[in-house]
């Protein structure tokens, strides 16, 4: 189901819960989770929403908001790559009650849809090494390795 702008404070626990989560396994990577994410305030909440190319959906459980999940349909198109539509998934996000019972995977599923309809060819997502939940489950849903992404401190 695809979020209005209605169902802001409704989805944004999900957001600060994922956003916390990131801050906690690294604290000098991420800002600390609250309003200062520009998702967390509706004048940005609107800005995402308003966009053409970014869709938000949600699941919900007995009415109650259980998750989210958000992203993009990028045209790539650079000097090597071929040019073509890909979705990019943005956020995945589960409240805890809802986790493991098909809840992330349905949403996935859901995005894929969305974009394949777009004329998207292909899906992309970039999820942190701490995060084994996620890669366990973007793993069974046949999401492969395709590019390491190396960092290095200056400081």
């Amino acid at each position: 189901m695809r979020v209005e702008v209605e169902d802001f404070e409704l989805i944004k626990s999900l957001y600060y819960s994922s956003d916390l989560y990131h801050y906690e396994q690294m604290p000098n990577e991420f800002r600390m989770p609250g309003d200062i994410s520009e998702h967390c305030t509706l004048e940005g909440f609107n800005a995402l929403y308003s966009s053409s190319d970014y869709v938000m959906l949600m699941a919900r459980v007995d009415g109650d908001v259980c998750g989210i999940v958000s992203g993009s349909l990028i045209d790539q198109k650079s000097l090597i790559h071929k040019s073509r539509l890909v979705g990019y998934i943005d956020e995945l996000s589960v409240a805890k009650p809802f986790r493991r019972i098909g809840v992330a995977q349905m949403l996935v599923a859901e995005i894929e849809c969305y974009f394949q309809k777009l004329g998207a060819e292909e899906m992309v997502l970039s999820v942190y090494e701490f995060n084994d939940s996620a890669l366990d489950l973007y793993a069974k849903l046949g999401y492969q390795s395709k590019l390491k992404k190396l960092s290095k401190s200056l400081s």
